[in-house]
């Protein structure tokens, strides 16, 4: 709804382009989501010199996407001013001491679904045309950051590919010396998975339930179980 409001009346001379926007703000959004490895209690934050940097950084790397017909500062005006998605939230020292302006998301959810969006859309950094989809979630299998992005993308993925996530997930969760916690975490998503009815064969459904009750874990999430047992599976 905050995409589309953009460009209401009272707007209409500085058009925003609806999906180069979110390309920006999905590039950026995944940089923010995976490079914090545990869960934070509040939204990562990112300095203006930064944000900058990852918008010109967007702007080389999709540059068949965005046009770049408004500088990166004038983006981050516009964005802030009329859709309120990425908003400044006061001010930082850097590493140079100084006092620096830092931005961040209004809400989690914005930036978990641009950064699931980045991953379907193939508008994260580094991105080329030949990345296999698993390889490149697998590395944030285990960042608790990502407990929410996880099966946004799944659902998403073609045919055969959310069957191979589940491999990779099934294998991680028994790597030697994982945490409890982050176990769990991988237990959560599985569960997360089952309740949004992914199209996975039967054998695949079985071992996932395996896995995730097997050591007598608890699960919390009566919503989430609910569905599951109002559901296919």
């Amino acid at each position: 709804v905050l995409l589309e409001t953009w460009n209401s009346r009272g707007h209409t001379q500085h058009h925003i382009d609806l999906d180069e926007a979110r390309y920006q703000l999905s590039y950026v959004a995944y940089h923010m989501m995976t490079r914090q490895t545990k869960r934070k209690t509040q939204l990562a934050r990112i300095t203006r010199s930064e944000l900058l940097r990852l918008l010109h950084s967007a702007r080389r790397e999709l540059a068949e996407l965005i046009s770049g017909n408004e500088t990166p500062s004038q983006f981050i005006q516009n964005i802030e001013h009329r859709s309120a998605l990425l908003i400044q939230k006061g001010f930082e020292k850097n590493a140079l001491g100084e006092r620096e302006a830092v931005y961040e998301f209004q809400h989690l959810t914005f930036q978990e679904y641009l950064a699931a969006y980045a991953l379907t859309h193939s508008c994260y950094p580094g991105a080329t045309e030949g990345d296999d989809p698993i390889s490149i979630i697998s590395p944030h299998l285990t960042n608790p950051n990502m407990c929410e992005v996880i099966p946004l993308v799944a659902v998403r993925l073609p045919r055969f590919y959310p069957s191979r996530l589940v491999d990779e997930m099934l294998k991680q969760i028994d790597t030697p010396g994982l945490s409890l916690s982050i176990q769990n975490h991988m237990r959560d998503i599985l569960l997360q998975l089952i309740a949004d009815e992914l199209a996975l064969p039967t054998e695949k459904i079985d071992q996932m339930f395996k896995k995730c009750f097997a050591h007598y874990y608890c699960y919390k999430d009566r919503d989430v179980l609910r569905q599951i047992l109002e559901g296919k599976y």
